[in-house]
């Protein structure tokens, strides 16, 4: 009879935390990391509905500068860690204590939302501020454990607190010069990690496990449709089921479900093993894809409220087209940085893009459901269409 082998008692508590060797075969996300995306739940779903409720109270635009502006810190803070993890993480007793320290900091930008939907950026700042100090702290433990390759950890270190430090002292600005400054800032904040990787002596992400890490995050915005969906149906049982809603929250759900289709089909990571400009390229064009797909839970909330109130106009038509149209144009450029991408299949994605803000705006006089069902009626063609392109040629996704 075969036993298990017992579980050690002791546990060493701290240990080396060398870089990690790209070239392994599998590199798994751990649950602690899994853990850490959980922080980010809260705040995807906190700025969809501050998104929808811009919509429904006639501020679209401004709201939808201010989703995308504070969506930034959110992606930012969870990419970060993710990029730390995938080059160092020797989970031990230190590691982990500094990665709950900025799970709490997440969390702390989640609960700062709502002020900072409304003007104050004091109680976001800090959490910002709480949730990479001891990111800093993990990048000079990086570099204090490898002295050969000292230099790529401490540009980190150092970017990263040069910028917390500008993002502090933004709260002493006027309002109107401090977005001027949060641009600079944001613009410097991006530079930091290419003018890190440029010390590094041999590449130390993980492809696999950065492309796991950016999967599972797609996942996390998608439950936003997915739950806009629920809530869809569910006021459809509750109060006499109509055959709008049902509509709605069914095309919702389709429309989730044609971009899990699409993204983990035809979305890759070979652009990350092509050149530094690809990789960036690669990781930053994911912005706009989550972004947009938290957008579509709110446009699906909008449409909700809008057949609710018989109030349905431009902005709530773009509402709900516009995002799925941004969501298909930034993984149609992700997939273009691929080594061996076709450019026409770039600008036939590029078109039906294009296509879903044309027929939002037509299928619009049909009301809230109708423009749902045609938004998500275009990227099932669009999934159905690559599927088939791809199964007849017998060649893997370009």
């Amino acid at each position: 009879m075969t036993r298990l082998a017992p579980e050690p008692r002791v546990r060493r508590w701290t240990r080396p935390m060398p870089l990690r060797d790209h070239a392994v075969s599998h590199r798994a996300s751990t649950p602690l990391e899994c853990l850490f995306d959980l922080c980010f739940v809260v705040s995807v779903s906190i700025l969809g509905t501050q998104l929808s409720q811009s919509v429904v109270d006639g501020h679209a635009l401004s709201g939808g500068v201010r989703y995308l502006l504070l969506f930034m810190p959110v992606w930012w803070t969870w990419m970060l860690f993710s990029w730390f993890a995938s080059a160092f993480d020797n989970d031990d007793v230190p590691y982990r204590l500094t990665t709950l320290a900025q799970m709490a900091g997440a969390l702390g930008i989640a609960a700062s939302m709502p002020s900072a939907v409304r003007g104050d950026y004091t109680p976001l700042t800090w959490a910002f501020t709480a949730a990479r100090l001891p990111l800093v702290a993990c990048w000079l433990r990086g570099a204090w454990h490898n002295p050969a390759d000292r230099a790529f950890p401490l540009r980190y270190a150092e970017g990263m607190l040069g910028c917390t430090v500008l993002w502090l002292a933004l709260l002493a600005v006027p309002t109107p010069p401090r977005f001027v400054g949060y641009a600079i800032v944001m613009i410097l904040e991006l530079s930091v990690p290419r003018w890190a990787t440029g010390a590094a002596r041999r590449q130390s992400f993980h492809v696999g496990h950065i492309m796991e890490r950016y999967g599972l995050f797609t996942l996390m915005v998608l439950g936003e449709s997915i739950l806009s969906a629920t809530v869809a149906l569910q006021g459809s049982f509750s109060n006499g089921i109509t055959a709008g809603m049902l509509v709605i929250g069914s095309a919702a759900l389709v429309s989730a479900f044609a971009v899990w289709w699409l993204y983990f089909d035809f979305v890759d990571g070979r652009a990350l093993m092509s050149s530094n400009r690809a990789a960036f390229g690669w990781g930053y064009g994911h912005l706009l894809v989550f972004a947009s797909i938290g957008a579509m839970g709110a446009g699906a909330k909008v449409a909700v409220v809008a057949y609710e109130h018989h109030q349905f106009g431009i902005a709530e038509q773009l509402a709900m087209g516009l995002p799925t149209a941004v969501c298909i144009a930034a993984m149609a450029y992700i997939r273009s940085l691929s080594v061996g991408s076709a450019w026409y299949l770039t600008v036939a994605r590029l078109c039906s893009a294009l296509l879903v803000v044309v027929v939002s705006l037509t299928a619009g006089r049909a009301g809230p459901a109708g423009t749902a069902a045609a938004a998500a009626g275009i990227l099932v063609l669009q999934a159905a269409a690559e599927t088939i392109w791809y199964g007849l040629r017998g060649n893997p996704p370009d």
